[in-house]
């Protein structure tokens, strides 16, 4: 069975930055969470192990702690309100803040490869924190894309996930 990856967002059309800069799950106004819907793409009636997801990853200041990337079913249109839905179908392992440079860096989230996915499946993919110190001037960003070739994207904030766009 063929394996896959996931890209979250591309930095060929970078137009900004969405800003992580709260623990998952949050109460507040900061961001915990960045998701993009898509479509999966692939040979007619294949399926797919999913291995990894890539996002294009800053930090600013001193944040701590762990992201992960998490796959869930989608509810809305793919291209215009699409938002996760449910409990996490996959989880990544956790990648260490730490790790973060001060520029844009592509970083894979690798999956133990038990998920299958299937052309034409249609999924949300987010980056999360999972825990650690964020606030303040210590915040992650992310690649936001002008031209999203899967989907929308957007934020899960104050206890909800929110399409932006």
């Amino acid at each position: 069975m063929p394996e896959t990856c996931l890209a979250g967002y591309s930095f060929t059309h970078y137009i900004g930055n969405v800003l992580l800069g709260a623990v998952h799950p949050s109460q507040g106004a900061y961001r915990s969470a960045v998701y993009q819907a898509f479509k999966v793409n692939g040979l007619s009636g294949a399926k797919y192990k999913l291995k990894r997801a890539v996002f294009y990853l800053k930090k600013a200041g001193s944040p701590t702690g762990h992201l992960k990337a998490v796959l869930y079913n989608m509810t809305g249109d793919r291209m215009a309100d699409a938002k996760p839905i449910g409990l996490p179908l996959a989880t990544s392992e956790l990648v260490d803040i730490a790790n973060l440079g001060a520029e844009h860096y592509p970083r894979n989230f690798y999956f133990d490869g038990s998920y299958e996915v299937e052309t034409d499946d249609e999924y949300c993919i987010a980056v999360l924190v999972n825990d650690g110190a964020l606030g303040g001037a210590n915040v992650v960003l992310t690649a936001k894309g002008g031209t999203l070739v899967n989907g929308v994207y957007g934020t899960y904030a104050e206890g909800a996930w929110i399409c932006e766009g």
